[in-house]
């Protein structure tokens, strides 16, 4: 699937690293033990088929980054919307973000 190959994954890694970023959602989700989230309950996307519905393999295609230097003014992030298999689905493969920042 497009996005997830390892060289991918390494290059998008680097580029946050190198960038000082950090992903606003995960700083308030970190990776479970298991390295997998619960797609269905965090509003993941599925990959804009049938398919991914079946094979359960829904991806984060969207993402919100912030400076590091930001990091304490961030208060929510979280992902909106419905994926694929949810009531109110308009057939978009990707899912709203919304972050919120403390004005201090």
């Amino acid at each position: 699937m497009p996005g997830t190959t390892k060289i991918e994954r390494s290059r998008f890694k680097t580029m946050i690293h190198d960038a000082n970023l950090f992903d606003c959602w995960k700083h308030f989700n970190p990776v479970p033990e298991s390295g997998h989230y619960d797609v269905e309950k965090n509003n993941f996307t599925w990959r804009g088929s049938d398919s991914g519905k079946f094979k359960n393999t829904a991806m984060r295609l969207d993402h919100a980054f912030m400076s590091r230097s930001l990091e304490s003014k961030l208060i929510e992030s979280t992902i909106l919307g419905t994926g694929y298999s949810r009531i109110g689905f308009l057939g978009s493969d990707h899912a709203p973000l919304k972050i919120v920042l403390t004005k201090n």
